[in-house]
């Protein structure tokens, strides 16, 4: 869902956004549900992706610490994934991740 929140196909878009929603309370994350619901993650917008890492990937260390290594080794698998968007998005979350520890 991390990596298709950007994806130019607005039903797409909108469907992540809304799973994203329901994911924070599931993961427990306060923080990540705060992300969430600000108006720049509004289901019509395309995203500034790379804002958007930067908040979820503190969010994850914040609130998720415990789950850190399964979200970096699922993370590190999609930096070979076949399709560009995957991989970029993969990188900039993961990068942000890194850097939030």
């Amino acid at each position: 869902v991390l990596m298709l929140v950007n994806e130019s196909e607005q039903p797409v878009r909108a469907a992540c956004k809304r799973a994203l929603r329901a994911l924070g309370p599931v993961l427990g994350s306060s923080e990540l549900s705060m992300v969430v619901a600000a108006d720049s993650f509004d289901e019509g917008r395309k995203l500034d992706y790379e804002d958007f890492s930067a908040q979820t990937a503190q969010a994850l260390v914040k609130d998720c610490s415990d789950r850190l290594d399964s979200f970096l080794t699922r993370l590190i698998g999609f930096l070979s994934h076949p399709q560009q968007i995957f991989r970029c998005n993969a990188a900039c979350l993961l990068g942000h991740l890194l850097a939030s520890l």
